[in-house]
């Protein structure tokens, strides 16, 4: 199955465009927001290029530490969603990060650099920052360290992770539950040994090795400008968890989950959760009357 789209032919194997079709998208319009990226992307070369300044394009996928360490600053190009991504890898303070948006028209692009405004800013735009004409904004970003048992298992990219198979995650279930019954069976403390059972010597044993070993920690390479969310693999479970702030008293919560924001990200889905409806509103102005 053929397309001509820009004096170009494509080409799309029809099983592809039947997949997408099933999903309820629309291939065309896909198509046509991509070319609308690439063109903003191409401009932002062209004014890179322009200037004498090396570059290279990395998807997300070939966004590593290496690539970043290459560079002396970042362009993020496309939404806010990207900008985050982008943010979230980069450890060192001193490296900037400019934020583009390259669908105006789609995307709000509140952390990018001209947000809604049309290519014809952008020339502008870049006019302005390679001649110094502008401040840079410092944001705070989250920090997370893991303690515990499964502190350096390798992390997973959310679109790696195939929750919509119900299968995989019964099976994330049932290894958490036997993790869970390990954990309380056999690193249970032993105070009194001649009260137990000699037949138990070698959990015992095993016990009083484990208690004195101290948990590994691990600091993720990884900095959240927006959020951080804290909850079960299994959304319909309920979130069993022990919250201290600073020094303070250690208190039990129950929830679907817990989120920590910044600044950056009190606007975003920390607004969206805590947010009062016109009707909620409403019924609280017709109690108070």
């Amino acid at each position: 199955m053929r397309f001509a789209r820009n004096t170009v032919l494509i080409d799309i194997p029809v099983y592809v465009f039947l997949q997408l079709r099933e999903r309820g998208s629309d291939y065309d319009r896909l198509k046509e927001r991509h070319d609308v990226h690439h063109h903003f992307l191409g401009l932002i070369c062209d004014e890179l290029a322009k200037r004498n300044i090396d570059y290279k394009v990395c998807q997300r996928w070939d966004y590593t530490p290496e690539a970043i360490n290459w560079a002396d600053a970042v362009f993020a190009a496309g939404g806010d969603g990207t900008f985050l991504l982008a943010a979230s890898r980069i450890r060192s303070q001193s490296k900037p990060l400019i934020g583009v948006n390259t669908d105006p028209s789609s995307s709000e692009g509140f952390l990018c650099l001209t947000k809604k405004l049309s290519e014809q800013f952008l020339f502008d735009a870049f006019e302005r920052l390679f001649n110094g004409e502008f401040k840079w904004l410092w944001r705070q970003r989250i920090r997370v360290t893991l303690t515990g048992q499964n502190a350096y298992d390798a992390p997973m990219e959310l679109h790696d992770q195939q929750l919509m198979y119900p299968e995989y995650r019964w099976a994330e279930h049932v290894r958490e539950q036997e993790d869970a019954r390990f954990r309380s069976h056999v690193l249970k403390p032993a105070t009194d040994c001649s009260s137990l059972d000699m037949s138990n010597r070698e959990e015992v044993f095993l016990s009083s090795e484990l208690d004195g070993l101290v948990e590994p920690s691990n600091v993720l390479p990884f900095l959240a400008l927006n959020d951080v969310y804290i909850g079960e693999s299994l959304s319909s479970r309920v979130s069993y968890y022990e919250l201290q702030i600073d020094s303070g008293p250690m208190v039990k919560q129950k929830s679907s989950g817990i989120t920590l924001c910044t600044g950056t990200g009190s606007t975003s889905w920390y607004f969206n959760i805590n947010k009062m409806t016109e009707q909620c509103l409403k019924d609280l102005l017709h109690i108070g009357m």
